[in-house]
């Protein structure tokens, strides 16, 4: 068995509370079960996205403008993309 791992840079503070509502299922996300909800984990955080990158940044030196705030990284085993992998040949 293969793992995937995936990761987006995120530059906003938009795009963080985007990511994090749908990571958390705060919102409606169709492409997940939300019976299963519970077994997702979370390596660190409190669960506000928005919050916990703001803390630190708070800490941070100047940034630039155009800097990326954060990396929000996915871990999982590749059987999850098989489907995905056979529908797209």
């Amino acid at each position: 068995m293969y793992a995937v791992m995936r990761f987006n840079k995120l530059k906003t503070m938009g795009q963080v509370s985007s990511r994090g509502a749908h990571n958390e299922r705060t919102r409606h996300t169709p492409n997940a079960d939300d019976e299963r909800r519970d077994e997702n984990e979370r390596l660190a955080g409190s669960g506000d996205w928005r919050a916990d990158v703001q803390a630190r940044l708070d800490d941070a030196p100047k940034i630039r403008a155009n800097a990326v705030l954060t990396l929000d990284y996915v871990f999982g085993p590749a059987c999850i993309l098989e489907g995905l992998v056979r529908r797209r040949r």
